[in-house]
């Protein structure tokens, strides 16, 4: 009897366990799944961020960004055009340079182009190469913007990543660099560079990912 009932008590338990592992399993595929639909390059995850992003900037404290979610899962040659979005927070019309810069990336990548997984960020000599290809991705049109006071202002961004970029996840920034005061709007033009920038004002900055799914 005793054994019985050790039997029935033992075939309980598996059961309970498979039912367990199984409910696990499905709760891990579906926040998985969900996590996919979010992060996955699609014009519609774009027109969604797009109006995210111009709610923040219009009514909240964001001054600049790129019409992506915080992290984009994007393939090998993939890619979609995008927008950046900055407002002119200040009291005069300004002149603004746009820049994109790559600021790490994941162990993933530096394993795909060193065989090792430690070069991270600016302070590794061959993070150089890295930055070079990943910036080649975008195409900033214009990448100068005349501001008038208050206003929202937008570029357009041609974004595609190289049928051989390396898997992993990319850091990016997109820079919003004042330009020296006396370049009014009127003669705010492309091929401004760094060496205009107003030394007395930080860039408006923001933040995003690239995730290669190599």
């Amino acid at each position: 009897m005793g054994d019985k009932g050790a039997i029935n008590l033992s075939i309980s338990f598996v059961v309970v366990v498979v039912l367990a592992v199984l409910i696990l399993s499905l709760g891990v595929m579906w926040i998985q799944g969900m996590f996919e639909s979010i992060e996955s390059l699609t014009t519609q995850v774009i027109a969604k961020a797009k109006t995210q992003l111009m709610n923040d900037i219009t009514s909240g404290d964001r001054d600049i960004g790129v019409t992506l979610p915080s992290v984009t899962k994007v393939p090998p040659g993939g890619g979609e055009d995008l927008e950046i979005i900055l407002k002119n927070k200040e009291f005069n019309a300004r002149c603004y340079m746009i820049d994109i810069e790559l600021v790490s990336v994941d162990a993933a990548v530096s394993s795909g182009y060193f065989g090792s997984p430690d070069c991270l960020s600016p302070t590794c000599p061959g993070f150089a190469q890295i930055k070079q290809d990943a910036e080649r991705w975008f195409l900033i049109t214009p990448d100068t913007l005349p501001a008038d006071s208050q206003k929202v202002v937008t570029s357009t961004v041609s974004f595609e990543t190289s049928q051989d970029s390396k898997g992993g996840r990319y850091g990016f920034t997109v820079y919003g660099y004042y330009m020296n005061p006396l370049i009014s709007p009127a003669t705010c033009k492309p091929g401004l560079g760094l060496d205009q920038v107003d030394p007395n004002k930080a860039p408006k900055f923001s933040s995003f990912q690239i995730s290669i799914s190599a």
